[in-house]
C-alpha cells in the first residue's frame, strides 16, 4: 500500500500539478483600491501599471485576475472590457456569465510586455440600477501554466465542411496546449453530462472522447512565442441525416487551470450538407415519332433543387449521330433554377432509340432521365417530293419534245 501512495503522489506531482506561480501581485500590494462603476450611460475606466521582470522565461504567461461582483444582481446587460496600453480594440470582453468563481481570466500577450510598467485599462458600463465592482483583491501574475488559447487551443478539423446526406465524414478533433505545463484533460466530442442532440447528424463511431496528458510546448520562438504545442486528438466519424446548413454538436475539452477552476472549451464547427443529387436533368422531345435521316432537335431540361451548383457537364447519350459536340457545360444554376440544354441527332436507320444523357458536378456523375423516339422509314418528305416533282417534269419536257419532233417526220 506505501508503494501505492507513493506512485500515485508520484503521478501527481508529474502530471496533475497545473504550474506554478512565478511571481504574484494583488491590486492593492500595488496601491490600488476598490474601483465601482455606477453609471449605464457611458464606460468609466481605471488604469492600472504592472511590473514585469526582464528575465523571464519564455515558457512563462503574463495572466491578469479580475474579482469582479455585480452588485445588487447581474441584471440586464452589463459589460466589462480590458486594454492593454492605448489599444482602441478591447484584449477582452466580459459579461455575467464569462466568469468563473468570480473571476475574469486574461492571458496578456507576452509580445508586447517589455521590462518596467504595463499599463492596462479596465473599462466598463453598469446595468441600470446595478454596480460593477471590481475588487482590490484582482491580481497579476507569471505563471508557467498550461494555455489552451481561444481559437486555437482546440482544434476541430473535418474531412470536409459540405458533407453528402448519408455519406459518413471524418472529425478530428485535437486539443493543443501553448503553455509551459502538462495539463490533464478531457477530451470528447460533445460534453456527456449535457442532454444535448441533433437529429440533423449523427456521431457514428470511433473514438469520441479520450482523458490524457496534453504535452507542454516543445518549441519557442521569438517574442515568446510557442512554435510546437503538445497535442491530444480523438478521431471519429459522423454522417448528415439532412441536405440543410448546421452547427454540429461541440468537440469538448475540460481541464483544471492553476487557479484550480474547471475550464471547459467548446468548437462547434458549422457544415452545409449536400443532398446526394440536388440536381436532375430530364430529356425532351417535339415529337416522340420521326424519319430516319431526319434531323432531331433534343431538349435537356437541368434544374437544381437545393443550394447553388456550378460547373454542371451535360452530356448526350443515344444510339444516332450527333451533330456538333456531344458534351455542354452550364457555368452555375442556383437554388429552384433550371437551363436548357440542345443537342441535334439523326439516325440513317429505322428504329426505336432511348434518347439518354448523364450529367457530373463537384466530382460526382448522374444519369438522367431519358426517352425515346420511334425512327420510321423514309417516307415522301417534302425533299423528295420536290425531286419527285423534278423528275416528272423533266420526264414532260422530255415527251414534249420527243413526240412533237415524232409527229413533225409523220
Amino acid at each position: 500500500m506505501r508503494k501505492l501512495l507513493i506512485l500515485f503522489f508520484l503521478l501527481a506531482a508529474g502530471y496533475i500539478t497545473m504550474g506554478q506561480t512565478l511571481h504574484e501581485d494583488t491590486f492593492k500590494s500595488l496601491g490600488y483600491q476598490d474601483f465601482y462603476i455606477r453609471d449605464s450611460n457611458f464606460f468609466a475606466c481605471s488604469n492600472y501599471t504592472f511590473p514585469v521582470p526582464n528575465d523571464t522565461n519564455a515558457d512563462a504567461l503574463a495572466v491578469l485576475s479580475l474579482k469582479v461582483a455585480y452588485l445588487p444582481s447581474q441584471g440586464g446587460t452589463p459589460i466589462l472590457d480590458v486594454y492593454l496600453g492605448d489599444d482602441k480594440a478591447p484584449l477582452a470582453e466580459f459579461l455575467p456569465q464569462d466568469l468563473t468563481n468570480g473571476f475574469a481570466r486574461i492571458v496578456l500577450p507576452r509580445d508586447r510586455l517589455g521590462g518596467g510598467k504595463n499599463l492596462v485599462r479596465v473599462c466598463g458600463k453598469a446595468s441600470p440600477g446595478n454596480t460593477i465592482w471590481i475588487s482590490s483583491g484582482s491580481a497579476y501574475g507569471l505563471y508557467k501554466i498550461p494555455y489552451f488559447p481561444k481559437g486555437r487551443g482546440l482544434v476541430a478539423g473535418l474531412e470536409t465542411y459540405k458533407p453528402m446526406v448519408g455519406v459518413p465524414f471524418e472529425i478530428v478533433a485535437i486539443a493543443k496546449n501553448y503553455g509551459g505545463e502538462d495539463a490533464q484533460v478531457s477530451l470528447s466530442y460533445r460534453r456527456l453530462d449535457l442532454k444535448q442532440s441533433l437529429p440533423e447528424a449523427s456521431v457514428l463511431d470511433g473514438e469520441t472522447s479520450k482523458t490524457g496528458v496534453v504535452k507542454k510546448c516543445t518549441q519557442w520562438g521569438e517574442n515568446s512565442k510557442c512554435l510546437q504545442p503538445g497535442e491530444l486528438k480523438i478521431t471519429y466519424k459522423a454522417v448528415a441525416n439532412k441536405p440543410v446548413p448546421m452547427t454540429l454538436l461541440p468537440a469538448v475539452m475540460v481541464y483544471s487551470d492553476v487557479f484550480g477552476e474547471e475550464t471547459v472549451i467548446s468548437n462547434r464547427p458549422d457544415i452545409g450538407a449536400l443532398d446526394s443529387n440536388r440536381v436532375i436533368a430530364q430529356v425532351l422531345l417535339e415529337n416522340d415519332k420521326s424519319f430516319a435521316g431526319q434531323k432531331i432537335p433534343i431538349k435537356i431540361l437541368v434544374k437544381n433543387t437545393g443550394i447553388p451548383a456550378s460547373n454542371i457537364s451535360v452530356k448526350i447519350r443515344t444510339g444516332l449521330e450527333v451533330g456538333g459536340d456531344e458534351e455542354k457545360t452550364i457555368a452555375s444554376l442556383s437554388e429552384g433554377q433550371t437551363e436548357e440544354v440542345t443537342f441535334t441527332a439523326m439516325a440513317a436507320q429505322p428504329g426505336n432509340y432511348e434518347l439518354g444523357c448523364s450529367f457530373s458536378y463537384e466530382g460526382r456523375q448522374f444519369e438522367c432521365q431519358s426517352t425515346n423516339i420511334l425512327l420510321e422509314p423514309q417516307a415522301f418528305t417534302p425533299e423528295l417530293i420536290g425531286a419527285a416533282l423534278l423528275t416528272i417534269a423533266g420526264l414532260a419536257v422530255f415527251g414534249y419534245f420527243y413526240y412533237y419532233k415524232k409527229d413533225e417526220q409523220g
